[in-house]
């Protein structure tokens, strides 16, 4: 997001919070919801008591009686504290229960921990009376999740200037027990010095990915260059894994910013010869997670002695120079100990109790996790707990395994369930929100808000069925936040009966991607294609299904550098409309693809692709199809120096568009002869193009024509040499650019006008420029952001937009 964005986004957030903190102060004068607020802290106080003194009734009791002398009028949120910000009014609550008159107050361990229990247990409290009391703090609690939400999207990404970090640890929230794995792994590092490959192996669930998090965010400082973290999702789809071509390529365009169109023409071997040249004399950490093949990890695999690699994978296969640490189950004290931590101490006090339901669980991680959960959100019992697992099948066979998750998924409820079943029937590895309240919609027959699929989601989170997830780039807006959950837990969801009457999920999730990319902004999409995109590309790659959408897709793919994995769909896409004889959706797919491949830099391929396209377009009588192939075959003449015949594609082209009334691909085809007449120094002529598009489109109300007319003016007065005209125009195109949204003239107009400001000696004005462009390219990922970067280090200060 670029600073204006930013500060605005900001700006509305804390605006929002400051409008509902005014409403919070001024309902809470009615005696009704002053009433609710009294009872709803006051029935939290001897909770938070109870678990901060579970083993000590009296001390707990002192506790309460002591937080229950401040006045009911001076309690936090009766006092006009929003619930935002609870934080801020329980601590010096908490603060005159432990300091003596007079005295400082003691930041130590205990207050802390009674300020955080008390927060917890209010804010639960306020929950229940919204949802399923009188609901006379429904109105608040609604405010509170909004708020909620624009506080997570709005926080800043923290990063570490010099590291190469890629992927995030999924670190667990609570992880306790495996002293003696994480001893192995300490004492093969030392035996190593740095350098270190270890497979951790064992079945699903146990623990595996936790274990491998848990100790590379251990050492993580011993390995300065970076840690980079990839799903390889080999489970519970294998036929869906990342393979090693896919992943290599992914970071070396994400992580060394290589463009697209290099990375789409390396093959596996250039592409793993690169990656090993990149981290080369690196210290860094490589966790390669939910692997199956050797093939998937073998290119990646670096056996510096500087660099940590940890694999983790439920197969057993050789990886040379690598050691081994296969997994069990916990032990039955770390079970114990984490169901507990899970659960809470006053909830699991029944030590007995829980040692028969941690056993009952296999010691399994996972499913003690969701018992545990069940008691901490009140949707079980120790004791019906221990019922429900009687009898079962063991829980290391698939049967009982999913039988235990079944219990947990039945105390949910109808609408948790719905969500918890379209986690695990979308075809991407996460689910985001935004698109939770479309498909959620249509499968309950009402419309879902944005707060309420947050709170189905969180739901899940709670009952430990799914886990959020940072996406990269990292969510700006609600409806990006997503969630994800174990692998064993997205094919349990995955196996389960639709509701009665429910539609048919993947179908409607289908459905809705489909729909919008036929209706795609180009502009007010971008930042939902690049959250969706994996999604899409698992939803959309049949051609079978619906192949009109794949070429959507496939198309927008390209428009967005996703240039090796397009031609792999769009070549596949092609043999299903030859197969069908679908001859308007074969055209469409031959000039795609003559576009992917000119992108790559194989002219003659792209050149024999259009000429197909044309004939087939001409054979059918596809004016627009046979128009644009004559637009690619001018501009693979172009890219090849040929101007023999360009002009004559280009005025070929127009006249179709014209008749066609399509202002958009008219408006394109000028701006190829234009450049045709620039590439012939025919600078008159060109001028004279470029202000024809502006004053048409004009005319046509078409803003992106006017930009692009006015930016082409400017360029050919800067290549006539006349700076002065071009400084004006560049600067008229950003505006008119900025005004219709199109952010790549408004970096171009930046990058340009930079350019001109470094050549007549402005190093200041050529900075600021090249800055505020590399901010537009960054946000929209174009790969002329690295030619920016290039120029900015020329100019020797740092490659990187501003804060």
């Amino acid at each position: 997001m670029d600073p204006v964005s930013s500060f605005f986004v900001t700006r509305w957030a804390t605006t929002a919070t400051d409008r509902a903190a005014r409403r919070f102060s001024e309902a809470i004068r009615g005696t009704e919801v002053q009433r609710a607020l009294v009872t709803a802290v006051k029935n939290a106080i001897p909770k938070a008591a109870a678990r901060l003194h579970p083993d000590d009734d009296s001390l707990a009791g002192h506790v309460a009686d002591c937080l229950w002398e401040r006045d009911s009028h001076a309690l936090p949120l009766v006092d006009g504290t929003a619930l935002i910000d609870l934080a801020d009014a329980v601590a010096p609550w908490v603060d005159e229960v432990y300091t003596p008159v007079g005295e400082t107050p003691d930041a130590g361990p205990e207050p802390s921990l009674l300020a955080r229990l008390l927060r917890e247990e209010i804010i639960a409290a306020v929950r229940a009376e919204a949802t399923a009391g009188d609901r006379v703090l429904h109105a608040l609690w609604s405010d509170y999740q909004n708020e909620s939400i624009l506080r997570r999207v709005a926080r800043p990404r923290a990063t570490e200037p010099g590291r190469l970090d890629w992927g995030r640890l999924p670190l667990p929230g609570t992880f306790v027990g495996r002293r003696e794995q994480l001893e192995t792994l300490a004492d093969m590092r030392s035996e190593s010095g740095l350098g270190l490959i270890v497979s951790v192996g064992g079945f699903g669930g146990i623990g595996k990915t936790a274990l491998a998090s848990w100790f590379a965010a251990s050492v993580r400082c011993s390995y300065p260059d970076g840690c980079v973290f990839v799903d390889f999702q080999s489970y519970p789809s294998p036929d869906q894994a990342v393979s090693s071509y896919a992943a290599l390529g992914m970071l070396l365009e994400h992580l060394f910013g290589l463009e697209a169109a290099t990375v789409a023409r390396m093959d596996l071997a250039a592409r793993g010869a690169e990656w090993q040249r990149r981290v080369a004399g690196k210290r860094m950490i490589f966790v390669w997670d939910n692997v199956s093949s050797i093939d998937q990890v073998e290119p990646l695999l670096v056996r510096d002695p500087d660099c940590l690699t940890l694999i983790t994978s439920r197969e057993r296969f050789h990886c040379a120079g690598s050691r081994t640490l296969d997994l069990d189950v916990l032990d039955h004290d770390a079970a114990v100990a984490m169901f507990v931590a899970v659960a809470g101490p006053r909830l699991a006090a029944d030590e007995a109790a829980v040692s028969r339901v941690v056993t009952a669980c296999g010691h399994m991680p996972v499913l003690i996790g969701l018992k545990a959960a069940d008691i901490a959100c009140g949707t079980g019992s120790l004791d019906r707990i221990e019922v429900q697992l009687n009898n079962l099948p063991s829980a290391h066979t698939k049967a009982g395994l999913y039988a235990r998750i079944d219990s947990s998924y039945a105390a949910l409820t109808a609408e948790q369930q719905a969500a918890y079943r379209l986690l695990g029937k979308h075809p991407g590895r996460y689910l985001t929100v935004g698109t939770t309240t479309i498909v959620l919609s249509r499968l309950i027959g009402r419309s879902v808000t944005v707060a309420e699929a947050v709170a189905l989601l969180d739901g899940l989170v709670a009952h430990r069925l799914a886990e959020p997830m940072v996406t990269d780039p990292p969510a700006s807006i609600a409806e990006q936040l997503a969630y994800t959950a174990h692998d064993i837990l997205l094919d349990h969801a995955a196996g389960l009966p639709a509701a009665t009457g429910e539609p048919e999920i993947l179908s409607t999730v289908c459905d809705y991607y489909a729909d919008r990319l036929a209706h795609y902004d180009f502009v007010g999409d971008l930042a939902w294609f690049r959250t969706e995109r994996s999604a899409l590309v698992a939803a959309l790659t049949s051609p079978a299904a619906r192949p009109h959408a794949t070429l959507n897709l496939a198309q927008l793919m390209l428009t967005n550098d996703n240039i090796g994995l397009a031609i792999d769909i769009l070549r596949e896409l092609l043999d299903g409309f030859v197969a069908t004889g679908d001859s308007r959706g074969e055209v469409n797919t031959l000039q795609t693809l003559g576009q992917a491949v000119l992108v790559t830099g194989d002219h003659e391929g792209a050149r024999d692709l259009f000429t197909k396209a044309g004939h087939l377009a001409e054979e059918h009588g596809f004016r627009d199809c046979a128009a644009h192939a004559y637009l690619g075959l001018a501009q693979v003449k172009a890219l090849n120096d040929s101007p023999v015949g360009i002009a004559d594609m280009f005025e070929r082209a127009l006249d179709i568009f014209v008749d066609l009334d399509d202002v958009t691909n008219a408006t394109n085809a000028l701006a190829g002869m234009a450049q045709v007449a620039m590439l012939q120094q025919d600078f008159d002529a060109a001028r004279s193009i470029f202000v024809e598009i502006e004053d048409t489109s004009e005319v046509r109300a078409y803003g992106m024509g006017v930009a692009l007319g006015v930016l082409g003016q400017a360029h050919v007065a800067y290549l006539d040499g006349d700076n002065d005209e071009a400084i004006r125009l560049y600067q008229r195109g950003e505006e008119a650019s900025e005004s219709v949204g199109y952010r790549f003239g408004v970096g171009m107009a930046r990058e340009c006008l930079g350019e001109i400001a470094a050549e007549t000696g402005d190093v200041e004005g050529a900075i600021a420029h090249f800055r505020g462009a590399l901010t537009v390219y960054v946000e929209i990922g174009s790969p002329s952001q690295h030619e920016v970067r290039e120029a900015l280090r020329n100019l020797g200060v740092p490659a990187e937009p501003p804060d």
